[in-house]
Order: structure tokens, then sequence, then C-alpha cells
């Protein structure tokens, strides 16, 4: 099956967060864990104007991305369409020129399961 992600290079990160021994008022001392989050710019290729067809796209593709054991979490920070009440509409209903259509872009934030320092999952 092919994907319709583009992704682009330039525009994904990684950071990652080093959470230090902590030791508890008991005395327990807890293990450091490395967590990574990465920031995701992507593209929904060949969007022929069908939001409807771009949401479920990006819903399957996150549903996708978390049934991978080693991701905690993923966020959409932008869906490819605005379906805020508030946004602006511009265009037109009749206007089939796909060269006009803005590009169905959406950004996400993947947290991956936290790794011990030996980079071994807990």
């Amino acid at each position: 099956q092919t994907s319709n992600t583009s992704i682009d290079d330039t525009e994904k990160s990684v950071q990652e967060t080093n959470h230090k021994s902590i030791v508890s008022n008991n005395g327990s001392k807890t293990n450091s864990r490395l967590t990574q989050v990465a920031f995701l710019n992507a593209e929904l290729l060949n969007f022929g104007g069908d939001y409807r067809a771009a949401l479920f796209s990006l819903n399957r593709f996150v549903n996708q991305l978390k049934l991978n054991p080693q991701v905690e979490q993923v966020v959409v920070l932008q869906e490819p369409v605005n379906v805020s009440s508030l946004a602006n509409l511009q265009g037109s209903t009749l206007d089939e020129n796909t060269s006009e259509r803005t590009p169905a872009v959406f950004k996400l934030k993947i947290i991956l399961k936290p790794t011990v320092e030996t980079g071994q999952q807990p």
C-alpha cells in the first residue's frame, strides 16, 4: 500500500529530554530515562479538495503511528484543513483549477516511550 503522505525532511526535528535520576523521600531511586519528541510537518499528496477525505487520511495515519509499540503519544498540532468556524473561506465551489488549491499540510508531535540510558525499552 502506498502512502499519501509526504514528509519534508527540512521541517522535521527531534528533541531529546534527559530525565535525571530522582531520589524520593523514602530513599528509592528512579532510573534516568531519555524521552524523544519529534515535530513532523507533512503534506497529503494528491489532495483534490475533499476535506473529509483529508481528515480521514490524517486520522488513519495517526492511528497507524499509535500502533507502533515505541510510540507513547501522537498529537495533531495542525490539521490539513482548518475546520474552525472563525476561519476565512476563500475560493469558489465551482473552481476546478487544482493549481489554485492550497496544500493539505499538517503538523504532528510524536512522543516516543522513554528508554533507559542504555537504549533498552523499560
